[in-house]
């Protein structure tokens, strides 16, 4: 009626009020909302599920304090928490002052599993030491949840490890995330998104089950409601990326199975519908209860695929340097087993000489656990060894352009845009010679022709420029930037692609586009900018070197050069908004040349032998120029 619109409008007339305001009168506009609350309620604490940003934001605006947390209960049960100060929206918060909190292997979105240690977490389970030693190790607590920790050391969580998907195209995507895009469904009373195996065996595909709240619709028949959700969908995902696309939609009739914090119990609901659709006898999901009680699926080695598991679990152990009998079918390459994406291609390599097949590309990206090694071998008998690997079909598939991808470094700026091109690169050599003062040490080390790697430390935005800067005019050098961030708008994209020489490299693929778009700086003779560490140091210590570059320059025969950038984290670190006056000092040391492949027995241990050599230098350049 009139009333209730006059109510609502001025309603959010004062949410808009509180909002330009800061939300400093927040409590004072909605008093009488505060005293529905009893009128001394302090704060809101959120934990045990995902607070949608959106309610955090309206509370807010209330003039409610709401902070978000996560725990386990083997942690007793806090761990981190966002801080009064400085709230951040999605986020869980940082690490309590006592808990360690690390994310280990990561995948190029720097998602991966959650470990944390401390004196609040448990010692163990009663009775139960096997499942105590899986979950605890070196007094670590695998928590089994994925996240990601940003430049700040705020913790995200994105969802669990038994509950990730990866899509026949190799892609990773997270429940959680889907069931956010797909919030505003209509008719929906609860949804939840889980993996089921694709139609050809290889990967899953991306699923979702709804119970519909016919009480919204009581005079609309049933099909004509699902039809309704099922276009809604269609629509939401026509914004999405392929991978997070709903592909199929399955309607209940009652309420999801949950977990006493009322989180759908995917395992349950999976199996159900496997169990409806009776699963072929190749892939065979089962129970697992060898967990604290919870359920994970696992995939059963048939008797006649008991020789070819045996030789793919070795190559695994191999790669991996996990013991053989720890690893199962299910088994993540990345999340469980720590296998990147390099890695996963010398798997692949060795399994082709260990049996004598070819696995084809698309074969090969469908590749996420270990299972999908069994499933592609099938029931074949090892023939051969897996150092015998065949040289051309490794090279192929690492260095070869994809045919659907445009060349990025061979376009030339239009004539009309070079003094655009001049301004910026000026003002940034203005910059750097000014406010910021670079000192370059060994230029004497760079080539004069033909390609070459640099390879620096990186922990600070100014690295690369300071590089370049170093480097001075008389070499050209592009940059492998991040994808998702330096070309993720048209302004960015004409910015660093034409006029900064960027090559965009995708964190949320598996990598190989990325170094064959990097290849083609190489095959032109100019110089590459590639960062091993992959991401910005937060703490400014030097972190694990990828095997990337290792990659260009042996497949390229081009040099890589050391790098060790000093002072830039002090002057602007992860998080800081303001840079900070002083000298960066840049120093090239001598070019590491790559073996010949005449002298490569093993590619992947050759990549991360180089990769390792040239992070020592780096090490050992850092203290000379602390001492």
């Amino acid at each position: 009626d009139g009333a209730g619109a006059t109510m609502q409008t001025g309603f959010k007339t004062l949410m808009f009020v509180s909002e330009m305001s800061g939300r400093r009168f927040a409590r004072t506009l909605f008093n009488n909302v505060h005293k529905a609350f009893g009128g001394r309620l302090r704060m809101f604490v959120s934990g045990g599920s995902r607070l949608d940003p959106e309610l955090l934001d309206e509370y807010q605006k209330l003039g409610f304090v709401v902070y978000e947390g996560y725990g386990m209960t083997e942690t007793a049960p806090v761990l981190t928490v966002n801080p009064p100060e400085s709230i951040m929206a999605g986020s869980v918060g940082r690490p309590l002052a006592n808990i360690d909190l690390e994310v280990r292997n990561t995948n190029l979105e720097g998602v991966g599993e959650i470990w944390v240690k401390g004196p609040s977490v448990m010692p163990g389970y009663m009775n139960n030491d096997a499942a105590t030693s899986e979950i605890l190790i070196d007094g670590w607590l695998r928590t089994g949840d994925l996240g990601r920790i940003d430049e700040g050391g705020y913790v995200y969580i994105t969802g669990r490890s038994k509950d990730l998907i990866v899509t026949s195209a190799g892609k990773n995507v997270y429940p959680d995330e889907v069931e956010f895009r797909y919030r505003d469904l209509p008719y929906v009373k609860e949804l939840c998104v889980l993996a089921l195996p694709s139609a050809d065996g290889l990967g899953d595909g991306v699923h979702a089950v709804a119970v519909i709240d016919e009480a919204a619709e009581p005079e609309m028949d049933r099909s004509s409601i699902e039809r309704e959700i099922r276009e809604a969908a269609a629509t939401i995902g026509e914004k999405l990326p392929p991978y997070q696309r709903i592909s199929a939609i399955h309607f209940w009739d009652h309420e999801l199975p949950k977990t006493s914090t009322l989180k759908a119990k995917r395992g349950v609901i999976r199996e159900q519908l496997i169990s409806e659709g009776k699963p072929s006898k190749r892939v065979q999901v089962m129970k697992d209860r060898a967990d604290t009680g919870g359920s994970k699926t696992a995939v059963a080695v048939e008797k006649d695929q008991e020789p070819a598991w045996d030789a793919i679990r070795s190559i695994i152990a191999a790669q991996s340097q996990h013991a053989a009998n720890s690893i199962k079918p299910g088994m993540n390459l990345l999340l469980d087993l720590g296998i990147d994406s390099i890695g996963k291609l010398d798997l692949i390599s060795r399994v082709e000489a260990q049996f004598g097949t070819k696995i084809s590309n698309d074969q090969a990206s469908t590749v996420a656990r270990a299972a999908d090694l069994l499933s592609i071998v099938g029931t074949r008998k090892p023939v051969g060894t897996p150092s015998k690997r065949d040289p051309v079909a490794w090279k192929k598939r690492v260095v070869q352009s994809d045919a659907s991808t445009t060349p990025v470094t061979n376009g030339r700026m239009p004539a009309a845009f070079m003094p655009l091109r001049w301004a910026v690169r000026s003002g940034i050599g203005a910059l750097m010679h000014s406010y910021v003062r670079v000192r370059a040490i060994g230029r004497e080390n760079l080539p004069r022709e033909g390609g070459f790697i640099l390879a620096p430390n990186h922990s600070s935005h100014l690295d690369a420029p300071s590089v370049l800067t170093a480097v001075g005019n008389a070499r050209r050098v592009w940059i492998a930037g991040a994808e998702d961030y330096f070309f993720n708008t048209r302004v960015k994209r004409f910015l660093f692609g034409k006029v900064l020489d960027t090559i965009p490299f995708d964190r949320r693929a598996d990598g190989l586009q990325g170094l064959r778009r990097c290849g083609e700086a190489l095959t032109c003779g100019d110089g590459l900018l590639l960062f091993p560490e992959g991401t910005r140091s937060i703490t400014g210590r030097l972190q694990p070197f990828k095997t990337g570059i290792a990659v260009l320059a042996m497949e390229h025969n081009v040099p890589i050069i050391p790098v060790h950038v000093q002072n830039a984290y002090q002057l602007l670190r992860k998080g800081q908004k303001f840079i900070r006056p002083g000298t960066i000092t840049v120093t090239f040391k001598p070019p590491i040349h790559p073996p010949t492949p005449e002298e490569i027995d093993d590619h992947f241990a050759t990549f991360r032998d180089l990769a390792q050599q040239t992070r020592k230098v780096i090490v050992e350049t850092s203290k000379e120029r602390s001492a």
